[in-house]
């Protein structure tokens, strides 16, 4: 019988994966899987569980970006032959929409089981792997800033509320970016390096990004009046982004970037919705690097 590890993060979103535990395993047992089940908690020693994870046939991770990242970074290393599937249980979900895996965990187990495996992309940034992006200023580290009851009442909404919130004191910052030979600098608000098409809730800001062609797309708003920005931002909703002067976009398999500012705080970055590493960052993409089993497209 085949074997599948079920990691699952019982804080992630709305708390509410647990009520469907026994459903899912339920399903996973009909197609054939002996389940074993992995709970994520305070001082679980995640690096010595990970040890056995290569005895399985499939990873099943059910939280949100964070958890999946945390889970990337204790793989050995980072490189690791099993697939992994993702149940989406946290607030945003990012790259799980971007995979467009239903968001009912029950719907989501059926999709996967019927669909297929793929080779992803992911990204290392000084050293940490993640799947879905790297970015820094305003918007990107806004899941940190949103408190855990506004999460549970709101959803993702609780990311805009947020962001909206944060406009008023918006200051552009210098940064300079070396990729393929050239060399920008610019002051911008925010920048994204995506894998997939959506950051911070907003799941379409990058249409055409896919996670299989070896380049990530770099995404920065420009410096511009606030007001501006506020407009700007129902267009990042839209992701009509590619003939905007406002918007810096970029392609590439690596990107250096650099912190130009006096300031330490713009030095900060965010990584798949947790904190970063500070500027000068090295972002590399590691072409099919991951198997993912997702849902099957049509």
């Amino acid at each position: 019988m085949k074997k599948v590890k079920l990691i699952y993060n019982p804080n992630a979103g709305d708390k509410s994966f647990c009520s469907s535990l026994d459903a899912c395993t339920g399903i996973f047992q009909n197609a054939g899987y002996e389940t074993h089940l992995l709970r994520l908690q305070p001082n679980l020693d995640l690096e010595s569980e990970a040890e056995c994870f290569r005895d399985y046939d499939l990873l099943v991770i059910s939280g949100g970006d964070g958890t999946v990242n945390t889970l990337l970074n204790v793989l050995p290393p980072g490189n690791i032959s099993v697939p992994i599937a993702i149940i989406p249980s946290g607030t945003a979900n990012d790259f799980a929409s971007h995979l467009k895996i239903p968001k009912l965990p029950e719907e989501a187990v059926t999709a996967l089981l019927n669909g297929e495996i793929i080779s992803s992309d992911m990204g290392i940034v000084n050293g940490r792997y993640f799947i879905n992006v790297c970015g820094s200023g305003v918007f990107v580290n806004i899941s940190e800033l949103v408190d855990d009851s506004a999460k549970d009442t709101l959803g993702k909404y609780a990311y805009y509320l947020k962001g909206i919130e944060q406009l008023p004191g918006c200051i552009p910052f210098p940064i300079r970016i070396r990729t393929g030979g050239r060399v920008i600098e610019e002051n911008v608000f925010m920048y994204f390096v995506l894998n997939s098409s959506g950051v911070g809730g907003l799941t379409n800001i990058s249409p055409q990004a896919s996670i299989t062609d070896g380049v990530f797309e770099l995404i920065a708003i420009k410096a511009m009046p606030v007001m501006e920005l506020a407009m700007l931002f129902l267009k990042l909703r839209k992701g009509d982004i590619y003939d905007d002067n406002r918007i810096l976009f970029l392609k590439g398999s690596s990107f250096y970037i650099e912190n130009l500012s006096s300031d330490s705080q713009y030095a900060a970055t965010g990584v798949d919705g947790e904190k970063g590493p500070d500027m000068p960052i090295e972002i590399k993409n590691l072409p099919g690097r991951i198997k993912l089993l997702v849902p099957k497209e049509g």
